[in-house]
């Protein structure tokens, strides 16, 4: 069965490479990079872009070309794009390890992850709700072999715009799937995050109900361990007023 696999795959190799004949090689450079991107997903032409380092105008020009030659899909309403399985094979066996960690850490520092991150003074973070971020960074932050971004997966700020925007299965899958780069070989980072994995579902109502709650308050009025760590984050926001249990906590 795995032979019978390759000679399909030789098969459909083959005109794949047909095609890439009409490229010129600023579009053969786009389409590799495009290789950071998992099969049958749909990336909005506004990810390519900053993928591409390219306008509107050109990115859509550029996802025609490519369309063209069939090697990516386009969605219904032209404002995505997404990668069959053969070719992302193709892209993911052709193009080197060292490239594909490099168009990975590309994608982060456009989106500017590591400054909006460390730098941030406020609990909301500067980051897009492009339909794509929010649901897919953690793979981006993988493939760059990037451990030390994942403490975004601990920050309740971040947390609270993901399950907002990606909802909480997605949050959750997350937190599991990149349990390695979250913890990394930390007791206490393990502890925290199956505390989280807890925490979370129960007050994913709340924050949905109202605005103004946020889950760093219902972790400062929760217990434990998760107490602990909201009471370090807030002490990085300045002229905000913060609710423990009946008494309030101020930083000025």
């Amino acid at each position: 069965e795995k032979y019978e696999f390759q000679d399909e795959f030789l098969k459909i190799k083959m005109p794949i490479e047909e095609s890439l004949k009409f490229l010129t090689e600023k579009q053969l450079k786009c389409y590799r990079q495009m290789v950071i991107f998992s099969d049958n997903i749909d990336v909005p032409n506004e990810v390519l872009s900053k993928l591409w380092n390219l306008s509107t105008t050109e990115t859509e020009n550029m996802i025609e070309k490519l369309h063209k030659y069939s090697l990516i899909e386009k969605q219904m309403n032209y404002e995505s794009c997404s990668l069959h399985y053969v070719h992302y094979k193709y892209l993911k066996d052709e193009v080197s390890e060292t490239d594909q960690i490099n168009f990975h850490q590309h994608l982060i520092d456009e989106y500017d992850v590591k400054k909006i991150f460390e730098d941030r003074t406020e609990l909301e973070l500067d980051f897009p709700n492009d339909n794509y971020f929010h649901f897919f960074i953690g793979c981006h932050l993988h493939g760059a072999k990037h451990p030390d971004l994942f403490d975004l997966y601990l920050d309740f700020g971040f947390l609270e715009e993901k399950i907002r925007i990606a909802k909480l299965p997605n949050t959750l899958g997350d937190l599991i799937k990149f349990k390695k780069e979250i913890v990394r070989n930390d007791p206490k980072r393990a502890q925290l995050l199956q505390v989280l994995l807890e925490f979370l579902p129960p007050i994913e109502q709340l924050v949905f109900k109202s605005k103004d709650m946020t889950i760093l308050q219902c972790a400062l009025n929760n217990e434990g361990i998760i107490k602990e760590e909201a009471k370090k984050q807030i002490s990085r926001y300045s002229d905000r007023v913060w609710l423990d249990d009946v008494n309030h906590v101020e930083n000025s």
